[in-house]
């Protein structure tokens, strides 16, 4: 079953100011087995600094906890990279412009809503 996720960026506030802080709604294309990380394919692409990011890496941001919490209704507490290309989707974390600090939440027609 394909999974819909909705990302909300709260931090750094720059971002919200250019691309609004929500909700990006992405497909789920990849999580890991420990449910700590995970990788999406954006809807709609962002563009950051004249470039198109059409995917985005997902961490849990907080010890103990999985994304996979998302699917039992939780807002998860997650940090960002946003990515232009799949094949980057294990590249480490790292402070930038495309990076970001949020939330994901089920996307509310995956949710039945």
């Amino acid at each position: 079953m394909e999974r819909t996720l909705d990302i909300m960026v709260s931090d750094p506030w720059e971002f919200g100011t250019k691309h609004g802080v929500g909700p990006f709604e992405c497909r789920l294309v990849a999580m890991a087995e420990d449910g700590r990380s995970a990788y999406a394919q954006l809807l709609k692409p962002i563009v950051i600094r004249g470039e198109p990011y059409g995917f985005v890496a997902i961490q849990a941001r907080l010890v103990g906890w999985s994304l996979r919490a998302v699917f039992d209704g939780i807002e998860v507490s997650a940090n960002f990279m946003f990515r232009s290309r799949i094949e980057d989707a294990d590249l480490p974390f790292a402070p930038g412009p495309n990076a970001g600090i949020g939330s994901i939440l089920l996307h509310a027609s995956a949710n039945g809503a």
